[in-house]
């Protein structure tokens, strides 16, 4: 699951998961910059599980 959630441009990325039986996910990925929020610095990777977009 790390190598999705890398990167500096939001984007969409397929996974799949390893259970019985196993599932292809879309994952949305957007990024955000953390400007120093949380004691962060750089961009944060944000991945979200979608389904059935057109």
């Amino acid at each position: 699951m790390k190598d999705p959630l890398q990167g500096t441009q939001s984007r969409y990325a397929e996974y799949r998961m390893k259970a019985k039986p196993p599932m292809n996910l879309t994952i949305a990925v957007a990024v955000k910059y953390a400007k120093g929020r949380r004691g962060k610095r750089g961009v944060e990777n944000l991945g979200y599980v979608v389904g059935n977009l057109r």
